[in-house]
């Protein structure tokens, strides 16, 4: 049996809620906390004497003040390496790419400034690091080819969902979306083609972040006008997200394999659709292409969804769904637990 070990774990919030509305940490953090070899300590402020190993995941400059956020855990890298304990950087979001050549993209000039200071953190931080772990194969190759540093691909985990999901009793057909500000963002720029792609009138719920809820109410985003499509948003929670999927008859995934940060994301939205014993449609970003035969291509010119589902066999349900079981909260917490007694072994940690 592998011996224990303190691992500090930095993170922007110190209130366990805060960090819980974050796909990527919570799918990651809580699945190395379910492993019994890891003595995990959580939060903003850590004891550098109380851990072998520390991990600083999810920081990002989004308003002024910061800069001295930022700063205060370049400092603290500082240090860890002072008393030569080792430094990962979990790295779930792409900002190490030259943001130059994407400045005539038309971003907003408000998200460019953001994009500027958190790469240059990331840049910082990374050159303090001992490693990086990445959250997909696509960033495993961009990370990999910007630094000598060690990499490794850690998928993120699911959360855990019932194993007794039955069809929907409704016989009127809905679906069901789910994710971030940005992620929104290109479902609403797909409705055209679901809409296209759909029979009769279909209502989809949206569970989105509290902060784009509050856009949606006061009418600050515009929603495509669609002939097949009526929307439902409600704020995220993961209790809401079960809830609406046991009345949903399948999910969509939608997203831009051009973007240059979306197309690098992991592969978490998928497993989650596939645990929820739903036939999905989805974009194939990289990170999915591996379960390609388990969800159907949003990418195609033309499709039609009533057909596809009305098709759809109990047998590729269950399927997908022993797919998504590979990465339950303690099977990817025992991929970390090997992760980080292999890294302070120093052999090959993914061996």
């Amino acid at each position: 049996m592998h011996q224990q070990i303190n691992i500090g774990w930095l993170t922007r919030n110190a209130d366990p809620l805060l960090e819980n509305q974050l796909p990527s940490l919570r799918l990651r953090l809580s699945a190395a906390k379910t492993s019994t070899n890891l003595n995990i300590k959580s939060g903003t402020n850590l004891n550098i004497d109380s851990s072998d190993i520390f991990v600083i995941s999810k920081y990002s400059y989004i308003s002024p003040g910061d800069d001295l956020i930022l700063g205060k855990v370049l400092d603290f890298s500082n240090q860890i390496k002072a008393q030569k304990k080792i430094l990962l950087v979990d790295y779930t979001d792409h900002y190490l790419y030259d943001l130059e050549s994407h400045r005539n993209q038309n971003i907003d000039p408000v998200i460019f400034n953001q994009y500027d200071r958190t790469s240059k953190f990331y840049k910082e931080l990374i050159a303090k690091s001992d490693g990086i772990i990445v959250s997909s194969p696509g960033l495993y190759k961009e990370v990999s080819s910007y630094t000598q540093k060690p990499v490794y691909f850690l998928a993120d985990a699911i959360d855990p969902v019932p194993s007794n999901f039955k069809n929907p009793t409704s016989t009127e057909v809905s679906g069901l979306w789910y994710g971030m500000h940005s992620t929104f963002k290109l479902f609403l720029s797909s409705l055209p083609k679901l809409s296209s792609s759909l029979d009769t009138t279909t209502r989809i719920h949206c569970l989105v972040q509290d902060f784009t809820f509050k856009k949606l109410k006061a009418k600050q985003i515009e929603i495509p006008k669609t002939k097949n499509i009526v929307l439902e948003a409600e704020v995220w929670s993961f209790e809401r997200m079960l809830k609406r999927a046991e009345k949903a008859h399948f999910i969509v995934i939608p997203s831009n394999v051009t973007d240059f940060r979306k197309s690098l994301a992991s592969s978490n939205r998928l497993l989650t659709a596939f645990s929820l014993r739903r036939p999905v449609w989805a974009t194939p970003i990289d990170s999915y292409r591996e379960f390609d035969e388990h969800f159907y291509n949003l990418d195609r010119p033309s499709f039609n969804i009533n057909s596809e589902l009305t098709n759809h066999t109990i047998a590729q349900t269950d399927l997908a769904f022993k797919v998504s079981m590979n990465y339950s909260m303690s099977s990817m917490g025992e991929y970390w637990s090997k992760l980080f007694f292999n890294i302070l072994m120093k052999t090959n940690p993914l061996d």
